[in-house]
């Protein structure tokens, strides 16, 4: 298993979800 894949989705979708709340 590759945690650091998993973070990387996990702040890719976070930062997707600031960019639209910013929005």
């Amino acid at each position: 298993m590759e945690p650091s894949s998993e973070l990387e989705d996990c702040i890719e979708r976070l930062g997707h979800a600031l960019d639209v709340i910013r929005r």
